[in-house]
């Protein structure tokens, strides 16, 4: 039987996109005949899905953990499977231990974003250079993901191949809303400072002659700091942290535009899952969102991440317009049938068919 190992640091669904992604790829393989297994570096919260055992270590980046994956290899791995990598620092220990000959079989590893501390660092090309080396194939999972890749290592320009992000669609049909007199503004991702929470909220301190809610999902590390930001600016009433939400079909269904202000975003998961609910999009002008959001027919606004200006003029367009959002709604719905797991795991089932034997 064909036999693909993912390792990755961690796959819980609370901490991101590429965790949802290994899982979709995991239930994907299991419906197509192929056995999957899941190793994670880091102990979890969700750690009870079948095929998948965590080191339960506290970080990556201890010996502890390249020489757990190592053991890994040497125990559960065989020349006819392949080794799907996810997430650094798990690429770099498993391109080292292939160019040391420690892995018996082909690996390849996704690029899940557009940026990284590595590219900012005076030494970081030099660690890229082992990250990606060990691997038959990098798979992007966007334009935007394969293009800053490939500016940053030309040279990996001709092992890497594009397969787009795919979202889970929970709506088949477009949601009708009514025009509330006080619409609601949705958020969904990770409390860290790449989502650009804090921007977000100084655009909607910019607002205050509208009517608006602002429901923002999501936990992590900028928690405190952004209800201390929150009360700073006098938004308690109009802002609400709800936390992890396991199941957004409700919120989305009940919101009347999506915001994602985004430092950079690989893909964009959120947005498009936003789209899917019929919501158009306030959406950062970056790679990944870009190559979402942008086109015709129109289904959301791109702005500048860095400007609270620039967000606020976005949502004020729409909040004031439900014209304009039932227009771009409708057209946002359409769009996300073009991203949806279905695709980006057939993508997949071939690349793993043509290294497998």
């Amino acid at each position: 039987m064909m036999r693909v190992h993912h390792i990755t640091n961690d796959y819980s669904l609370q901490r991101g996109g590429a965790q949802r992604i290994i899982r979709a790829l995991h239930a994907g393989l299991g419906g197509a005949g192929i056995e999957s297994r899941i190793r994670g570096l880091l102990a979890q919260e969700d750690d009870d899905l079948d095929g998948a055992r965590s080191l339960g270590l506290k970080t990556p980046y201890r010996p502890a953990a390249a020489a757990g994956i190592y053991r890994y290899l040497r125990a559960g791995v065989g020349p006819a499977d392949l080794v799907h990598a996810h997430l650094f620092p798990p690429n770099f220990y498993l391109s080292a231990l292939k160019l040391a000959g420690a892995v018996p079989c082909r690996m390849i590893c996704t690029e899940h974003s557009t940026s990284n501390r590595r590219r900012r660092h005076p030494i970081g090309k030099w660690i890229d250079a082992v990250t990606y080396a060990g691997f038959d194939r990098i798979v992007a999972i966007s334009e935007g993901a394969g293009a800053e890749l490939a500016g940053w290592k030309p040279g990996l320009a001709d092992k890497t191949v594009v397969i787009r992000n795919g979202a889970r669609l929970r709506f088949d049909r477009f949601t009708e809303r009514g025009s509330r007199e006080r619409p609601v503004i949705v958020s969904i991702g990770r409390l860290h400072r790449i989502k650009n929470y804090r921007n977000a909220l100084r655009a909607v301190a910019l607002l205050d002659d509208l009517d608006f809610r602002y429901r923002i999902a999501g936990e992590g590390t900028e928690a405190g700091p952004l209800r201390e930001l929150c009360r700073e600016l006098g938004l308690e009433s109009r802002v609400e942290f709800l936390g992890y939400v396991p199941e957004p079909s409700d919120l989305l269904a009940a919101g009347d535009l999506f915001l994602i202000p985004s430092h950079w975003e690989g893909f964009g998961l959120a947005a498009v899952e936003a789209m899917n609910a019929g919501l158009p999009v306030v959406a950062s002008d970056v790679p990944g969102l870009r190559e979402i959001v942008a086109g015709e027919p129109p289904c959301g606004i791109l702005v500048d991440p860095d400007s609270p200006a620039a967000i606020a003029a976005g949502l004020r367009q729409l909040l004031l317009s439900p014209e304009l959002r039932l227009q771009y709604g409708k057209n946002a719905f359409a769009r996300s049938g073009e991203h949806g797991e279905a695709r980006m795991v057939a993508e997949y089932l071939d690349l793993y068919r043509s290294y497998i034997t």
